[in-house]
C-alpha cells in the first residue's frame, strides 16, 4: 500500500480552525462509512465531504486506513467504555451490550474487516491494537479478577477463559455476519449460560 506524498499543510494544529477541520474529518469519514464499502470509500470523497482539501487530510493522517482507525476509535470510545456499578459482572454485561449494538453497525462491520481480513499493515494493525483492542481487553481482565475477589465468580476461575466464555459467542455470530440474532436478550442468556458453566466447574 502506497503512502500519500505529503503535502504542505493548510491550517495550524491547535488552532480553533484547524480543530474545526478535524472534527469536519471525522463526522464524513463516520458517515460515508456508513454508507459506501470501505474498498471504494476514498479520501478525496472524505475531503469533499468535510469541505477540506486532502491535504488536510495528510497532514493529521498518513493513509485512508490510519483516518477510519481514528474515527472509530473517537466516535465509539464513549459507548465501548465499561459502564460504572458496583458490581463487576454488571459492567462486564452492559458493555457486552453496548459492544453487540456497535458490532451491529456500519463502523463495526469495518473493525471486524480490519480484524479478519488483513486490509491494514503491521503498523496500522499495531495501532488499532493499542489505541482500541487492548485498553477493553486490559479492562475486561481487571473487572473479572475483580469479580473472582468480591466472590461474583469463583476464586479458582481462570481469567483468560472467563474471557473467551463471555465473548467468544458475540464475535463468533458477528464474523459469520449473524447480527440480526445479536440483542441485548441473546446477551444476558449467554452472560447468564457462561457465569452458571464457570460456577458448576470452577466453584
Amino acid at each position: 500500500m502506497g503512502v500519500p506524498e505529503k503535502a504542505k499543510p493548510e491550517v495550524t494544529l491547535g488552532r480553533p480552525r484547524s480543530q474545526r477541520a478535524r472534527k469536519a474529518i471525522i463526522q464524513s469519514a463516520i458517515e460515508l462509512i456508513r454508507v459506501k464499502p470501505f474498498n471504494t470509500l476514498t479520501v478525496v470523497e472524505v475531503a469533499a465531504k468535510a469541505g477540506v482539501s486532502t491535504a488536510t487530510i495528510y497532514r493529521w493522517w498518513r493513509t485512508k486506513e490510519d483516518l477510519l482507525i481514528e474515527a472509530v476509535v473517537e466516535r465509539y470510545a464513549d459507548t465501548l467504555r465499561f459502564p460504572a456499578s458496583k458490581s463487576p459482572l454488571e459492567s462486564i454485561r452492559r458493555q457486552l451490550i453496548n459492544g453487540a449494538r456497535f458490532l451491529t453497525t456500519a463502523e463495526g462491520q469495518l473493525y471486524l474487516n480490519f480484524v479478519t481480513k488483513g486490509e491494514l499493515d503491521p503498523s496500522q494493525r499495531e495501532t488499532y491494537y493499542q489505541r482500541f483492542h487492548l485498553p477493553l481487553y486490559t479492562e475486561f481482565l481487571r473487572l473479572i479478577k475483580q469479580a473472582i475477589k468480591t466472590g461474583e465468580l469463583p476464586e479458582r476461575t481462570p481469567v483468560p477463559l472467563a474471557y473467551d466464555l463471555l465473548n467468544g459467542p458475540l464475535f463468533l455470530r458477528a464474523l459469520l455476519g449473524d447480527t440480526g440474532t445479536i440483542s441485548s436478550t441473546y446477551i444476558n442468556r449467554m452472560f447468564n449460560v457462561a457465569v452458571a458453566g464457570l460456577w458448576e466447574r470452577f466453584g
